[in-house]
This record gives structure tokens, C-alpha cells and sequence, in this order.
């Protein structure tokens, strides 16, 4: 019964057309749901602060948030729009996987070595196939520098409202 009433209030909530975003443009939002330790805010935190150190505007700050997986973290993620880039456990990507609130990926595709069709969609306002979505496999430079051992992969997206755009993609590029 309450999964149902949840489910009609998140509905109501995706009917209203919450399209807007509630990004601070002062704030770069990492939004993790997977398995990645949540103790470890703080070192992602200063780590994403130093990968990006030289492309990070004056005023801008980092702040990630960590959430154990699950569906529903992730549905209320997708419907708050905060988050600038959302990494997830594989298996929960799916749920994820929308032309109407992720930035496609695409410049990225030549970096993966691996079939790509779980990670595209159509977009059916230019009924184009895109990439949206970059597995974070334990080869990856992200994988290796957050040296924890993961019970699967990790996979992320850039929220199509983010302002933070170009901060999402030099972040890809370094972490792939």
C-alpha cells in the first residue's frame, strides 16, 4: 500500500512537468547511489575539488552527496534535478537511461571498448540515437583511484539542466 501511494506521488510530481532545475549554479552537485562507500564523502569531495582544479570557476564549490542504490533515491534524484552528474550501480541504469534528462555523451564513445547499445536511447525530439550513459568499469582511472574493491559496476550520466556542462565532461574525461 505505501509503495503505492509513493508511486502516485511521484507520478503527480512527473505530471506537473518538473522540468525546471534546481541546480545552484554556485554548487558542482555529485550525486552517487551505488555501492561506493558513503563514509567517504569528504575524499570524494576533495578529490573531484582537485581533479578539477583548474577548470573550476572562482566561487564554484563541489559537493557530493552518497546514497546507498536504490530506485527510489535515484527517481527522487531525477525528479529534484540538483545533481550535475549522477554515477550509479549498474542495474540501476536503466531506470536512468532518458533522452529528457541526460546530456548526451556521445564525444565519448571512442574511449569505451565495449557494446554501447545499453547506454543509448532515442531521443524522440530529433528521433536521433545518443549515448547517455559511460560505464565506470575497474580499468577506468576512477575505478582505480577510489581503491575499494565493488561488488559491480558503476555507471554515470550528466543531467541534461546542469550548468555545470563543460565541469561534467572534463570530469568524464578524466575518470574514463
Amino acid at each position: 500500500m505505501i509503495y503505492l501511494i509513493i508511486i502516485m506521488i511521484l507520478v503527480l510530481l512527473t505530471a506537473c512537468g518538473n522540468s525546471n532545475s534546481h541546480h545552484d549554479p554556485e554548487v558542482f552537485h555529485v550525486s552517487f547511489i551505488s555501492s561506493v562507500p558513503t563514509t567517504i564523502t569528504d575524499e570524494m569531495e576533495s578529490y573531484i575539488t582537485d581533479v578539477l582544479a583548474e577548470e573550476l570557476p572562482e566561487g564554484v564549490s563541489v559537493n557530493v552527496n552518497m546514497f546507498l542504490p536504490s530506485h527510489d533515491r535515484l527517481t527522487i534524484e531525477m525528479i529534484d534535478r540538483q545533481a550535475d552528474v549522477i554515477i550509479v550501480d549498474e542495474g540501476l541504469e536503466q531506470l536512468m537511461l532518458d533522452a529528457y534528462y541526460l546530456t548526451p555523451v556521445d564525444e565519448f564513445s571512442d574511449r569505451l571498448d565495449e557494446t554501447l547499445s545499453p547506454y543509448t536511447t532515442l531521443d524522440e525530439r530529433t528521433n536521433e540515437e545518443h549515448l547517455y550513459l559511460l560505464p565506470l568499469r575497474p580499468n577506468t582511472a576512477f575505478r582505480q583511484a577510489i581503491g575499494y574493491e565493488l561488488p559491480g559496476d558503476l555507471v554515470l550520466g550528466i543531467v541534461e539542466s546542469s550548468p555545470h556542462q563543460v565541469l561534467s565532461k572534463r570530469l568524464i574525461e578524466d575518470w574514463l
